[in-house]
């Protein structure tokens, strides 16, 4: 009887003592992470890759290593001046891995998450990963200045497209993705001798471009109508189809979006470079030569 009380009085003792120290093991409140980081695969808790103890080892066998990739602390929680306690290997062992795998897994967590924070900070202060930002001025329409990113006009696009709203930002190609090599806005007006000699041969000069493998986008900004009154989208389709303007964008212009100063001659060509979108020279009349748009769309093929 007194041996059966005894065993009993064991076993009572021994789960006691088992469900301790799992408490000592298990117990973390929490699980704090410092910032650095490398590939290291020193081994910590259970064997978990990269994982190191930033403090006392509790488990047995834990390896600090020279890896700096994850400084993990556990905290356990366990009551000061709790005195040590012991558990069966095959229970440790268990305990451990399960322990190294929690923490690896918050560690990994933790680690993506501050690696794609660190990504999408450098993206929005380099503009990789996504739009580029619109070029720094200062801006303006004068030789040297960068062209205003909200211009827009209302006309027709190059091509046989409808009518629709024109926009200077939609030729920015910084990266020559969209196979730009220059711009050339020509502001042009009905009644204007110079102006009509220059739209007849224009499309003759694209397609002639076009055959070098050059890729100018021309513009022309029509500052009024056949009978001298206020540009609109009427007298831009006017424009375009009586000079057989097939490659070429035609809007109307009420603003003189790029007129350099407040009294200027017609035609006047600007030429636009499409990676910067800066004014590389302004032109007044027409004497047919196209050689600083030509030269342009050379160093940006």
């Amino acid at each position: 009887m007194r041996s059966d009380r005894f065993i009993a009085g064991f076993a009572v003792g021994l789960a006691g003592l088992v469900a301790v120290a799992c408490n000592d093991i298990t117990g973390a409140s929490s699980i704090e992470l410092d910032s650095e980081f490398s590939g290291s695969s020193g081994n910590g808790w259970g064997g978990a890759s990269g994982v190191t103890s930033g403090g006392p080892a509790t488990t047995g066998g834990t390896d600090e290593g020279a890896g700096t990739s994850v400084t993990a602390t556990v905290t356990t929680g366990v009551a000061s001046g709790a005195g040590p306690t012991s558990v069966s290997s095959s229970s440790a062992s268990s305990v451990s891995s399960s322990v190294a795998s929690s923490v690896a897994s918050s560690v990994a967590s933790s680690v993506a998450s501050s690696v794609a924070s660190s990504v999408a900070s450098t993206a929005a202060s380099t503009g990789s990963g996504g739009p580029v930002s619109w070029p720094q001025g200062p801006y303006g329409v004068k030789v040297g200045k960068v062209v205003p990113e909200n211009l827009t006009w209302e006309g027709y696009p190059d091509g046989n497209g409808p009518a629709q709203t024109l926009a200077i930002k939609d030729w920015f190609d910084p990266d020559g993705s969209k196979g730009i090599h220059a711009i050339l806005v020509i502001t042009s007006q009905f009644g204007c001798g110079p102006c009509s000699q220059e739209a007849k041969y224009l499309q003759s000069h694209i397609d002639e471009w076009q055959a070098q493998g050059l890729n100018v986008k021309v513009l022309t900004l029509i500052i009024d109508d056949p009978y001298g009154g206020y540009p609109n989208l009427a007298a831009a389709g006017k424009w375009k189809t009586q000079y057989g303007l097939t490659e070429i964008a035609v809007g109307a212009d009420p603003d003189y979006a790029f007129a350099a100063s407040s009294s200027f001659a017609t035609p006047q060509q600007t030429v636009v470079n499409p990676r910067t979108m800066k004014v590389l020279s302004v032109h007044e009349g027409y004497d047919g030569d196209y050689t600083k748009v030509e030269n342009l769309a050379i160093s940006n093929k």
